[in-house]
């Protein structure tokens, strides 16, 4: 048993999820970071955009462990927000823009979200005691923030994401994870499959499962590509097939 469970590897300990992307980002600035359709994002452009947003969600409050809602489809702004997020300090928490307005309101108020982001277009109902940003028609002010990186004092042991459970056996849990369990998680996905510079990895799964974020960051950690799955399209099998 003791020899099966042998399998302490190095990582990078040190590292919070996000850094491994600005890794990237100065290392490669031009490589296209995030395609949806016909529209793309470069490493530069994507850090940049997340910048700007970090700099405006701390000046809401975020700092590190700090909540911050994340109720909108795949998108550009997901990814944007996802990072910027966690720049600002805070940890994300994925809400599903198509449960019932009791269910999201009653996870932002249990986690104590201190500010939650989404999209106009989508009319999502946030609860109007809970402070929001919407990626849509808040970015020409979004757009005003610096580009550069905002400070903060996160750390490995800080919080990174909160997933909620379904409910199904009572009222939903939070399961809180960290920056360091992530970049764990990461390090051994690259280190199994060896994703190479500009290969890419579709992103397909609902926001609100953990899978997600091995789908978007993992390629951002490794100089590769997500390619976002349009919204509505995981549920044909076709269309996962044409995208990948």
């Amino acid at each position: 048993m003791a020899g099966f469970n042998d399998t302490t590897v190095a990582y990078p300990s040190d590292a919070c999820l996000h850094e491994l992307f600005e890794d990237q980002a100065a290392a490669n600035p031009d490589r296209i970071a995030v395609v949806l359709g016909d529209t793309e994002l470069t490493y530069r452009e994507l850090d940049e955009r997340a910048n700007q947003l970090a700099h405006l969600l701390q000046e809401h409050g975020v700092r590190p462990d700090s909540v911050v809602g994340l109720c909108v489809e795949r998108s550009l702004e997901m990814v944007i927000a996802l990072i910027a997020i966690l720049k600002a300090g805070g940890a994300y928490l994925p809400l599903d823009p198509e449960a019932p307005a009791n269910r999201l309101a009653g996870i932002l108020t249990d986690s104590r979200a201190t500010v939650c982001l989404t999209l106009d277009r989508m009319g999502v109902p946030i609860p109007d005691d809970v402070p929001r940003l919407a990626l849509d028609t808040d970015w020409p002010d979004i757009g005003r923030r610096p580009t550069t990186k905002p400070a903060t004092t996160v750390s490995p042991l800080n919080l990174v994401s909160i997933y909620y459970t379904s409910g199904s056996t009572g009222m939903p849990k939070g399961v809180a994870n960290t920056h360091t369990g992530w970049v764990n998680r990461m390090t051994w996905m690259q280190r199994q499959h060896q994703l190479k510079p500009g290969e890419t990895i579709l992103h397909k799964t609902t926001l609100t499962f953990g899978d997600a974020a091995l789908e978007i960051f993992w390629p951002l950690a490794n100089a590769g590509t997500t390619a976002l799955l349009a919204p509505l399209l995981h549920r044909d099998p076709r269309a996962i097939i044409d995208a990948a």
